[in-house]
């Protein structure tokens, strides 16, 4: 897994990340981890869920 958030386990094809990092920055390391062809199936999304 990528050291950009914590991650957590979520059902279906959708991953939950609670990071630090400015949303561009967050899309960008992500990206960058990821094949070209897969790149352009990605989708964020922000929610604002609360984390203790």
């Amino acid at each position: 897994m990528l050291k950009c958030g914590k991650w957590y386990v979520s059902t279906g094809k959708e991953w939950i990340c609670h990071s630090d990092l400015e949303l561009s920055a967050f899309e960008w390391e992500f990206l960058q981890s990821l094949d070209v062809e897969i790149r352009e199936t990605i989708h964020f999304e922000v929610n604002y869920l609360p984390f203790q």
